[in-house]
């Protein structure tokens, strides 16, 4: 029996997601993204926004949570239902 979660990669080629996020996976309710360095360069208010956006898709392709991580392996960013956070590591 496989009890390995399954873990799905994101096609990013026709999404405004591939201007900040450079791979994306979902693996159970939660999406995965490596940020391009655009990211660095948003303004809070537009981090907020684009996790706010983020989430939106996950209705559609079945994911609740939105994790973010930099080159360097630190989350920068996590955004739930009713809850965003943006990190400054």
């Amino acid at each position: 029996m496989n009890s390995a979660p399954k873990v799905k990669n994101v096609n990013l080629e026709n999404s405004t997601l591939k201007d900040f996020i450079q791979t994306a996976r979902i693996s159970e309710d939660t999406f995965y993204g490596i940020v391009l360095p655009t990211w660095d360069g948003m303004t809070r208010e537009k981090k907020e926004e684009f996790l706010s956006k983020v989430l939106v898709i996950g209705t559609e392709k079945g994911f609740m949570k939105v994790n973010l991580i930099n080159k360097q392996g630190q989350t920068v960013a996590f955004a739930a239902p009713g809850k965003i956070e943006i990190s400054n590591p």
